[in-house]
């Protein structure tokens, strides 16, 4: 008796087990028409500090959350504007500026052709007009970037120097998210124009950060990570919640013809390759 209960209780769990199985192989993912994926930019910010976020790891991480938001955050471009603010002191400053850049370039930007033929007054005035357009960049570049938008940080709190994949001002990170089989796959890609990229050092103890503004987001809700190109290597941040239209897993065909396709990165295909250059991520004004 009880060998014949055993035998059909195994019979109903291996039915049970192939439906389930049947279940698992008929998973259909939605048929998209267009692919919707987009070429996105993250811009680095200055070299930091490393921000007070508790149970860090001694190693090179990238955290972030819905819940994570800029409060000071410093863009590379605001850095650029506190910069020239700090130009614009004298008339004195601007003429020696204007005098260093003619022997370094052997020409002269239309503006600074300009201010030169201005008396001293009309040049002080001026100086003015650009000091107060700087300003007003800077307050309008921080209050955006600081009013409540996801903070990215990318964290070395190791005690060795991290090498990361970047172009000029943006770093080699894209969006990955889970699909309806359980995989996860880029939902963004990132342009590289002829220029390529180069790897920047990250000195031990110290962050650089980016403000998500992606336009990831849809009717599919599922969970989503940064995958970051490092030397030799990826990098992948936290695990967070959020949401995705799904054909932001395909490809947008108007990225799909030969000049695109060659730039098309979403890394898998660029791992290990090494530029002959590499620079320093540079410090807050």
């Amino acid at each position: 008796m009880i060998t014949k209960y055993v035998f059909f209780l195994s019979l109903l769990i291996c039915c049970n087990g192939n439906q389930q199985s049947d279940k698992r192989i008929q998973i259909k993912e939605p048929v998209c028409d267009t692919g919707t994926m987009k070429n996105f930019y993250y811009e680095f910010s200055p070299l930091t500090d490393i921000p007070a976020i508790k149970n860090l790891e001694n190693d090179f991480v990238i955290v972030t959350g819905t819940s994570l938001t800029g409060t000071d955050f410093i863009s590379k471009e605001e850095n650029q504007y506190r910069r020239s603010l700090k130009e614009y002191q004298t008339v004195e400053d601007e003429l020696k500026s204007i005098e260093a850049y003619r022997v370094q370039e052997d020409t002269l930007y239309e503006h600074d052709s300009i201010f030169l033929t201005l008396s001293r007054e009309e040049q002080i005035k001026q100086l003015q007009v650009w000091r107060d357009g700087c300003k007003y960049i800077v307050d309008s570049i921080h209050q955006a970037n600081n009013n409540g938008l996801q903070i990215v940080w990318l964290i070395n709190n190791s005690s060795d120097t991290v090498r990361i994949a970047t172009t000029d001002s943006h770093l080699l990170i894209i969006i990955e998210a889970i699909d309806i089989k359980g995989k996860w796959r880029p939902v963004e890609f990132h342009y590289l124009d002829h220029h390529g990229f180069v790897y920047r050092r990250l000195p031990p103890k110290k962050a650089t950060a980016f403000i998500s503004t992606s336009s990831i987001n849809g009717n599919f809700n599922t969970k989503l990570r940064y995958k970051l190109l490092g030397f030799k290597k990826y990098y992948y941040s936290n695990e967070f919640d959020g949401s995705i239209d799904y054909c932001q897993f395909e490809k947008n065909p108007k990225y799909s013809h030969a000049f695109f396709t060659r730039h098309y990165m979403m890394f898998d295909s660029i791992i290990g390759y090494e530029p002959q250059e590499y620079f320093d991520f540079i410090s807050i004004e």
